[in-house]
């Protein structure tokens, strides 16, 4: 079942196996800044807010979200950091400047994908102000790229401060898929989310979809029942009748429906015929 659950996380969401494998070794390595995960939040967010409202904007409210305007923000931003990184001046990186770098991250992981051989420095080495909205955009970037470890609490935190967060939401879902062991309040709310995220947003339900199969599909591994096996199923028909997911993706959840199927039938549940 882990090796389902990894090819669903990786197809679905579009992480990338690569970055996770860099990620998640050198999120063992010595010298991580992780002072940020127990910060009280104290730096004042406006610059952060109007960044943080623009890209809320273009992932959840826009009819399509642009490639092109993704694209330009990543190039934008992301290089004159990079730049700096590589050369090791940490210090010379500005809180904005990293904001903006963590930020997309977080929000599009998959367009940001070129960067991830020094994704990780980001969280390691560039020192992370006190700020609620920083925070939250690091925690979201670092499930992103695999560096999980002691985000039990940051999550905690974030869900009490504004529980509605989709950003927040949509990226716990992945962050319990990922959790070893089976803890039902955590999977609970991880399937919730899936499902309100995908009534909120239906203009982004060609991507929220995918979100709904792995939630499910994640608990079904867990705990198998039949009325988690028909959401799985309800979520992947979702997928392959939207006209906005792409051929390839479609023929994906068709075969991981016929898994599912064939699931069930071994477990004597109710399945649709195909």
């Amino acid at each position: 079942m882990k090796k389902l659950s990894l090819l669903v996380m990786v197809g679905l969401l579009g992480v990338s196996p690569v970055a996770h494998g860099q990620s998640k070794s050198n999120s063992t390595q010595g010298g991580s800044d992780l002072a940020w995960i127990h910060s009280k939040w104290t730096y004042a967010d406006g610059n952060f807010r109007k960044i943080r409202t623009q890209l809320d904007q273009i992932k959840w409210e826009s009819d399509i979200p642009s490639s092109k305007t993704v694209a330009n923000l990543i190039e934008t931003r992301f290089p004159p950091v990079a730049k700096k990184i590589k050369a090791q001046k940490y210090g010379d990186i500005k809180p904005e400047d990293a904001y903006w770098v963590i930020a997309l991250w977080a929000y599009f992981p998959s367009e940001c994908q070129k960067y991830a051989s020094w994704a990780t420095d980001m969280t390691r080495h560039v020192k992370a102000p006190p700020s609620y909205e920083y925070v939250r955009a690091i925690a979201c970037m670092s499930v992103r790229i695999g560096d999980r470890k002691a985000l039990d609490s940051v999550f905690e935190r974030l869900l009490e401060k504004w529980p509605l967060d989709p950003l927040v939401r949509w990226t716990f879902v992945e962050y319990a898929s990922w959790t070893n062991g089976f803890l039902p309040k955590v999977h609970d709310r991880m399937i919730k989310f899936a499902d309100e995220l995908y009534k909120e947003f239906p203009k982004r339900n060609e991507m929220l979809c995918g979100t709904g199969v792995v939630a499910y599909a994640s608990y079904w591994a867990r705990s198998p029942k039949q009325a988690i096996l028909d959401r799985v199923i309800y979520y992947l028909d979702q997928g392959i009748k939207n006209p906005q997911v792409t051929q390839a993706r479609q023929n994906r959840y068709r075969a991981l429906k016929q898994y599912y199927i064939d699931q069930g039938k071994k477990a004597g549940m109710k399945v649709p015929s195909g």
